[in-house]
């Protein structure tokens, strides 16, 4: 790897930006539900959000739901989907 594309790559995570387009191409996929065509196509969204939904309440539950935005963070400036 070059300088150059080394660079380019830090800055991406660190600014976020695949973290940022891997949401939005989550969210995206949230127009499948409301669509009775593209249905079958949004369970994996639905999955991912009940997962989330579920790991907030339980943070909530135990008066730490303020972590969830840790979570989140982490998510948007970890996640490398190329």
């Amino acid at each position: 790897m070059s300088r150059e594309s080394f660079k380019r790559k830090v800055i991406r995570d660190l600014t976020g930006q695949i973290g940022f387009e891997l949401i939005a191409y989550t969210l995206g996929g949230a127009a499948g539900v409301l669509s009775k065509d593209k249905c079958a196509s949004a369970l994996p969204f639905v999955k991912q959000l009940l997962v989330q939904l579920v790991l907030l309440a339980t943070l909530m539950a135990f008066g730490i739901g303020w972590t969830f935005l840790l979570w989140v963070m982490a998510m948007v400036h970890c996640c490398d989907m190329r």
